[in-house]
């Protein structure tokens, strides 16, 4: 989920909703969420930027987010990414 190393505990819901009822591909979307510890023991969020999609014909899902680390009592934007998912 990121490229900084391993990320063990990593979690992220992602909604996928059809462009057309019974379509093949559509919008890719998730929420704000906290997604974890990673092994450096720092806690992460990610917060998505612009929408996502899917493509369930080459079995893909495409998400471009923000990651940020908790400071002490402050989240703070480390980095972005965009992750192209296989889905088998």
């Amino acid at each position: 989920m990121i490229d900084y190393g391993t990320f063990p505990n990593a979690t992220l819901t992602i909604t996928l909703t059809p462009y057309s009822a019974g379509g093949t591909n559509g919008l890719a979307l998730f929420d704000e969420q906290e997604s974890g510890t990673d092994n450096d023991g720092y806690k992460y969020k990610f917060k998505q930027i612009g929408d996502g999609s899917y493509d369930v014909c080459s079995g893909t899902i495409t998400v471009e987010y923000e990651i940020y680390w908790l400071d002490g009592p402050t989240w703070t934007y480390w980095y972005s990414v965009k992750n192209v998912l296989s889905v088998n």
